[in-house]
């Protein structure tokens, strides 16, 4: 039942935003449909959001169902005809995109029960749920710290709150919701890259490589080494050879060491090099998962903007504008390595779309003035996150470990393959082709007007000495990226000033320069953080970066292999033109092997329920009859108090049950994980000295001191579970709170006592 409401609420989201989203993105052919239910989450959470930060009702469903109703009875009284004729104009494509979604959610709740594991209870699936379920009960904003109460998240918290907004439309509890949120990221991934992919190709068939590359493939860490090294492997543990394929740089995976028995699995990483088929089968909801549907928004705002045959101006169209500064502005909430990246795309294709549309001399004036006002006003949009989030780094330092040229090719390999395609297809144009390239089969001359020969053969040596350098300097991987990036700007001046630019061949290069730049900034330098100093130096900084290049580069590949399928077989001979396709597919194969393990990949044995605390129950019955009591009896935020760490884990992090009932009440207890506290900017000296008196209220057998302790937190429940018992039982405190407190919940195994 609860997938029929989330899937309802779903429909209903898409349906109210459709106006809305036809005229935003109605460059796009097939009009931004896909994109409805993501613009409109974004649009009454944010509206929520706002009116939270002042009034304390967020806690409601009422008033963003209230936004829901309203922004849909404005939309389809002002587009309302435009969009009834579209549909039946694009049914073709709305029927393939709506079944991509609907199919892929489905799919993937199915995989999650019977296959993924659903259960709430691995790597840091424990902190996404507390985070979540704040956002459920928060009535105000920022949401409460859960693990630390009294204070609010120090943490970028807007995509717990979106998705605790769809879980209230669709009247879902958190745990479940928790599941069903993963699930419905796969499906925006799989049908917003699809749109993204069509509006590039203009082709149904070919648009579905940009899911699958995006979405759906793998590295080729496998093929390139965990195939032919099963003493890396770690299959029968923990998610078989998904794992050491987000381990990748680092990792002792080189040439180098190709024929040392046994393969070097153990060696220190530098980088995690996650991708998001990984990140689905991993199942945590983190903030650069769920950006992805929010990050492939506002790519499809760009290319609206870049595929629209009039003129654009702020001024004129401020409704756009605004829009795109809210959805833009959005990502730093959601996860704030996103903002700057996904804006350089749009300011890239504000400045590309002008160009086109001004001949004059002062061309460049009005999109420099309106991308300074679009990256003003998406931080101003967004001011509260900047004042409340505490920055996880301390400053920027320079990489003195470059990348391995094998392990870049592990990562990156069918990516630079597609592209290098794409390059090569576009430069051997020498002019972009125009809309209806498909049809001509006129061959351009490589040499042609005075003057292009001396600039081919500058070009060349230039490339020469980059490389060169590169392999002096120990730093291939950035040259080549480098090369990539040059090659990629000057065939876009090329594709921006032909005759009649091809508008899907420059925004494929803008993606492609973008993408480059993320991927070889972790090359140059990287962001202090917790790991600095430390073997994983750059570990954060690779991650982020690489997941955006992931992202950006996919799309562009998945055009790469489209546009290389149309260019090649009429500018090289016939064999060439086969050999080179014939590599792409097999490089997507190899890519797949992770695709077909998919489903065999069972992380977490437990109840085959989309519930993800029925665990709880089956491992701690005690405590999960705790929990639905608070869950049931007790309403606001009111204070609990539970055990710090877990047997063998003094802080907790990574390892249940620590920090269980704020977990899954969301209320919030005095103090949780340490250490994500600590990475959240709490300083050690605060964290430790909660620790120290959560374990005084429990041990201490002077009740004067712990009921002073008990009244300085502000504790209505003490909890005393099975955790607390394991940690706190000898010491004979526990028996202290039956004494002086009331008792409001017990049952074999757990009492929870309040005043």
């Amino acid at each position: 039942m609860n997938v029929v409401t989330w899937i309802v609420a779903l429909e209903i989201l898409s349906l109210a935003f459709l106006p809305l989203t036809f005229w935003a993105m109605g460059a796009l052919p097939d009009r931004g449909y896909i994109f409805a239910r993501i613009l409109g989450l974004l649009l009454v959470t944010y509206v929520t959001w706002l009116i939270g930060l002042v009034i304390p009702i967020g806690s409601s469903p009422v008033l963003p169902a209230a936004v829901l109703l309203l922004s849909a009875g404005i939309g389809w009284w002002r587009w309302g005809g435009d969009v009834v004729s579209g549909v039946r104009r694009l049914r073709g494509v709305i029927l393939v995109e709506e079944g991509i979604f609907l199919v892929a959610l489905v799919i993937w709740s199915v995989l999650r029960v019977y296959s993924l594991g659903s259960a709430i209870n691995h790597t840091e699936q424990f902190m996404d749920m507390a985070l979540l379920n704040a956002s459920y009960h928060s009535a105000s904003y920022p949401p409460y710290d859960p693990w630390m109460s009294g204070l609010s998240v120090h943490y970028y918290y807007l995509g717990y709150m979106l998705f605790a907004t769809l879980g209230k439309l669709a009247l879902t509890p958190p745990a479940v919701a928790f599941n069903l949120a993963n699930s419905t990221i796969v499906a925006c991934v799989a049908g917003a890259a699809y749109s993204l992919g069509y509006a590039l190709t203009r082709r149904l068939s070919w648009a579905a490589l940009a899911p699958l590359f995006v979405g759906f493939i793998g590295n080729w860490h496998a093929a390139l080494w965990e195939a032919a090294h099963g003493a890396c492997a770690t299959t029968g543990t923990f998610y078989g050879w998904f794992w050491p394929s987000t381990r990748v740089l680092g990792s002792g995976a080189t040439l180098a060491n190709w024929g040392s028995p046994p393969a070097p699995c153990t060696a220190p990483y530098t980088a995690i090099t996650e991708y998001p088929l990984f990140s689905f089968i991993l199942g945590d909801l983190h903030p650069h998962v769920m950006a992805l549907p929010f990050v492939l928004l506002v790519l499809g705002l760009a290319a609206s903007i870049l595929l629209s045959e009039g003129a654009w101006d702020a001024r004129k169209d401020a409704g756009r504008f605004v829009l795109l500064a809210v959805a833009a502005g959005a990502l730093f909430g959601i996860n704030s390595w996103d903002f700057p990246t996904y804006l350089s795309v749009v300011v890239a294709a504000i400045i590309a779309h002008a160009y086109l549309h001004d001949d004059s001399p002062r061309w460049w004036q009005r999109p420099v003035v309106t991308c300074v006002g679009l990256a003003i006003l998406a931080v101003v949009l967004y001011a509260p996150f900047y004042v409340e989030l505490r920055g996880l780094s301390h400053g920027i330092g320079r990489v003195t470990t470059p990348t391995d040229f094998f392990e870049f090719i592990q990562v990156f390999g069918l990516f630079a393959l597609a592209i290098a395609l794409l390059l090569s297809s576009l430069g051997l144009l020498l002019q972009p082709a125009a809309e209806d390239a498909e049809e001509s089969t006129a061959v351009p001359e490589l040499i042609g007007e005075s003057g292009q020969a001396s600039d081919g053969l500058i070009l060349t040596v230039s490339a020469a000495a980059i490389l060169v350098a590169g392999i002096l300097l120990h730093a291939i991987v950035l040259a080549l990226l480098l090369l990539a990036a040059a090659g990629a700007l000057i065939l876009l001046y090329r594709v921006l000033n032909a005759e009649q630019p091809n508008r899907g061949d420059a925004l494929a290069l803008i993606l492609v320069i973008v993408g480059v730049a993320a991927v070889a900034l972790p090359e140059l330098v990287y962001l202090r953080d917790a790991f600095d100093n430390s073997a994983l130096y750059r570990m954060n900084t690779v991650f982020k970066f690489y997941y955006q290049g992931w992202i950006l580069l996919g799309v562009a590949a998945a055009y790469g292999a489209y546009r290389s399928w149309i260019v090649l077989p009429r500018l090289v001979p016939a064999a060439a033109a086969r050999s080179t396709l014939v590599a792409v597919a097999a490089g997507t194969a190899a890519a797949g092997i992770y695709t077909f393990w998919t489903p065999t990949t069972n992380v977490a044995a437990g109840p085959q329920s989309l519930d993800g605390s029925a665990w709880v129950a089956q491992q701690h019955p005690g405590d999960a009859a705790g929990i639905h009591w608070l869950e049931a009896h007790v309403s606001g935020s009111p204070t609990i108090l539970e055990a710090v760490g877990a047997p063998g884990s003094p802080g907790g992090d990574y390892t249940p049950p620590a920090a269980e009932y704020s977990t899954f009440t969301g209320l919030p207890t005095v103090m949780g994980w340490t250490g994500h506290e600590e990475q959240w900017g709490r300083s050690s000296a605060t964290v430790g000295g909660r620790e120290s008196d959560v374990v005084t209220i429990y041990k201490s057998l002077d009740w004067p001191h712990a009921a002073s302790l008990l009244h300085e937190y502000r504790i209505q429940y003490v909890v005393v579970g099975s955790n607390e018992q394991a940690l706190y039982g000898n010491s004979g405190g526990l028996n202290k709170f039956g004494q002086h407190m009331r008792t409001a919940f017990s049952a074999p195994g757990i009492t929870i006592y309040t005043w």
